[in-house]
């Protein structure tokens, strides 16, 4: 899934396409960091709608956990941006990523 970075000063009810809230990044094997994807989220206290975000002509997904790790209730989409992603361009996994060096 790579390596997430998230910049809580973007975190709030809104969406903007060119401030992503979370970068998402792949360890190389030179020890430098690759961007390949950006994540945008809502926090589900944050969101007072009864239906889901939209962004990008996706809903976004609710989620619970970050990985194994259990984080306040958020809403999701991710946008594989710079590493191609069989599963598609909003899939929330890619299996051509991995936090170890490529």
């Amino acid at each position: 899934m790579g390596q997430h970075y998230i910049n809580n000063g973007l975190v709030d009810s809104s969406l903007e396409l060119e401030k992503p809230e979370v970068l998402m990044y792949e360890p190389q094997s030179t020890g430098r960091m690759k961007l390949i994807s950006v994540e945008y989220i809502i926090f589900d206290d944050d969101w007072d709608q009864p239906e889901p975000p939209q962004f990008l002509g996706q809903t976004l997904k609710r989620k619970t956990a970050a990985g194994t790790h259990e984080v306040p209730p958020f809403f999701e989409v991710h946008a594989w941006v710079w590493k191609q992603n069989p599963s598609g361009v909003f899939a929330d996994w890619n299996p051509n990523v991995s936090c170890g060096y490529q």
